[in-house]
């Protein structure tokens, strides 16, 4: 079985690519066998219904970052998963969209293609902290 599992704050997606999972929620019990090509949103009580697979949720497994019209804000929140840095995104360039396939783990290059193909700019503050501002 290959699966992956996107977690946030109070509830996960599963993804399921090859075989099946059985998932049961902690609190209620409720159980559903998620097969091949199906995801799922839940938390500890409840499994939503199942949804097609999005082929963006596999891509992190080749090394690769797909954004499909997300937020600067939610992307580079994304992109932290990957790297140990802070990156801060000023307030007037959050809503930006973002589109386009970045590799996960090359930080300075994935700053770089943000910096080209948005009209945003990209400063280090510390070794540890990159801010995203206006252009």
């Amino acid at each position: 079985t290959r699966f992956s599992v996107y977690q946030w704050q109070d509830s996960a997606r599963l993804s399921v690519y090859d075989g099946s999972v059985d998932l049961t929620c902690r609190k209620s019990g409720q159980s559903r066998i998620i097969k091949a090509g199906q995801q799922v949103n839940f938390d500890d009580i409840r499994i939503q219904p199942e949804l097609s697979v999005r082929q963006s949720d596999h891509a992190w497994s080749q090394g690769l970052l797909l954004a499909e019209r997300v937020s600067l804000s939610d992307f580079v929140r994304q992109l932290g998963r990957y790297h140990l840095q802070y990156v801060e995104v000023s307030d007037d360039v959050a809503a930006i969209p973002v589109m386009g396939t970045f590799p996960a783990q090359d930080l300075n290059k994935t700053l770089l293609m943000l910096q080209e193909s948005l009209n945003v700019s990209v400063h280090k503050v510390m070794p540890w902290w990159i801010r995203i501002d206006a252009a």
